[in-house]
């Protein structure tokens, strides 16, 4: 989720509502909505909106302080924040993230750091999470720790992985391999972020591994496989079966 350049523009003329269309419903009975968060939410002006891609501020993010509430109010509460565009504001936006989440009772994990795990409880059930992060040094190695230190006390964990290249439409050998290690160590869901386009899903062994999920809220326009995103509805059985299923307007694999 984007919520600067060209998508704050359409914040300020017609409001979040405009912005999330026709997709809050999806939302509302959820027991919990996780998201990445592809920026920090601060009070400094923002340096993207109007730029062209030939500017230095293009890329750096940040997005309205009222974001972290609305997310809230579309019971979007959790947040992944370990990606490549946290820290446009440096550790000041990290901190104002932070604390705006906080204020608005949205959970996020992710540390640009080092990578972390999390836990939360939904209907007495222990769902772990944990964060990856391709552009932190030795977060391959702290992922699998992290995996293997929580799944011990959770019933079930999911990875965030935000990694791969942008703009391709299949996996690369290290995403792949990563994904398997992540099961290997006891991810029972790992789904990926940041090539902006959607990915194929895989079943290795008993883990489900969706490489990347696309585009949610972005302007990237220009190329047809980034105006599609996915969304993954995860049910968790008390028998310990799981199903999932993908709803997209997009060509899924």
């Amino acid at each position: 989720m984007m919520f600067d350049r060209y998508i704050r523009k359409k914040i300020e003329e017609s409001g979040y509502d405009h912005i999330f269309g026709d997709t809050v419903p999806l939302f509302a009975d959820k027991d919990i909505v996780l998201g990445n968060l592809e920026g920090p939410i601060t009070s400094f002006p923002s340096v993207s909106l109007g730029s062209s891609r030939d500017d230095e501020d293009y890329f750096r993010f940040t997005f309205p302080k009222e974001t972290a509430h609305e997310l809230a109010e579309r019971n979007i509460r959790y947040v992944s924040i370990d990606n490549d565009h946290i820290m446009n504001f440096g550790n000041e936006g990290l901190i104002q993230t932070r604390n705006a989440l906080q204020d608005a009772e949205v959970l996020s994990a992710g540390d640009p750091e080092r990578s972390t795990g999390y836990s939360v409880t939904i209907n007495k059930a222990y769902i772990g999470i944990v964060s990856y992060n391709q552009f932190l040094g030795d977060s391959d190695t702290e992922t699998i720790e992290a995996i293997k230190s929580l799944r011990p006390s959770v019933d079930f964990l999911i990875v965030f992985a935000h990694w791969g290249d942008e703009f391709i439409e299949e996996p690369n050998n290290k995403q792949q391999d990563l994904a398997h290690m992540f099961a290997d160590a006891g991810a029972g869901l790992v789904v990926g972020t940041h090539p902006h386009v959607i990915q194929p899903k895989e079943t290795y062994k008993d883990t489900l591994i969706y490489y990347s999920l696309g585009n949610f809220i972005s302007d990237q326009y220009v190329r047809e496989p980034t105006r599609c995103g996915a969304v993954l509805f995860f049910n968790l059985l008390r028998s310990e079966e799981h199903t999932s299923e993908l709803q997209s307007p997009c060509n899924l694999v």
